[in-house]
């Protein structure tokens, strides 16, 4: 079975967002780096297109870099400026970057090369956002463990010490956004409920083991920046 079969993504569907996507990619993104109008964004690993497809429905120029060729097909059919390696881009060519669920993929031994290249294409001053399963957190196993082409489990020491291998800052390592205005009142109000507890565990098993806040929900969300 391909890849992208296993995951679902379907030719139609390429560059859509849903509803829900649309409120994370903002709240994650749009509403937090500041970035200027029409920006210059980079998507490594874009999968389905979700982000792309939004990014480029808000007005920004959003290029992609993808390894597997028919998603690669699917993009180019759809518009999108794709490549398949850092190498082929600009240097600093870039307000921000963004690479979610790709982290996990790359090889240990090649994390810092990796973030090295990615970092060659941002503008100075420039974010780049990563997801990834949370390597710090028993929940985050599930999506870890549950795709075999994960080979690399990161958490928030292991991202701090490649962000700065590779010559960038770490801005946050937080818990991904999970946006609520766009749910139906009953759903807010257990989603408030949902947080309010998740912080209170955080809380009291991060200071029990190691004396601060551990973010445990199953993905992690890292800010790093350029100089």
């Amino acid at each position: 079975m391909r890849y992208e079969d296993w995951k679902g993504w379907s030719t139609d569907g390429f560059g859509g967002t849903s509803t829900a996507d649309a409120a994370y990619f903002d709240a994650e993104i749009f509403n937090r780096l500041g970035l200027p109008p029409a920006a210059r964004l980079l998507e490594v690993g874009f999968g389905n297109g979700n982000f792309m497809g939004h990014a480029r429905r808000l007005g920004h120029s959003v290029t992609g870099i993808e390894t597997n060729a028919e998603l690669q097909r699917r993009a180019q059919a759809a518009g999108f400026d794709v490549c398949g390696s850092p190498a082929e881009l600009a240097n600093g060519a870039f307000d921000a970057v963004v690479a979610f669920d790709v982290l996990e993929h790359v090889p240990v031994a090649d994390t810092v090369d990796f973030l090295t290249a990615i970092a060659r294409s941002v503008k100075s001053g420039g974010y780049i956002v990563l997801r990834f399963p949370n390597g710090d957190s028993p929940f985050g196993r599930a999506y870890q463990y549950g795709d075999s082409t994960h080979v690399n489990v990161i958490g928030s020491i292991k991202i701090g010490f490649v962000a700065s291998a590779a010559g960038l800052s770490v801005v946050s390592v937080k818990n991904p956004e999970r946006p609520r205005a766009h749910l139906g009142a009953r759903r807010q109000a257990g989603e408030i409920v949902r947080k309010i507890v998740a912080s209170g565990m955080e809380r009291a098993l991060g200071w029990t083991f190691f004396g601060s806040r551990l973010p445990m929900a199953p993905n992690m969300v890292a800010v790093l920046r350029k100089p």
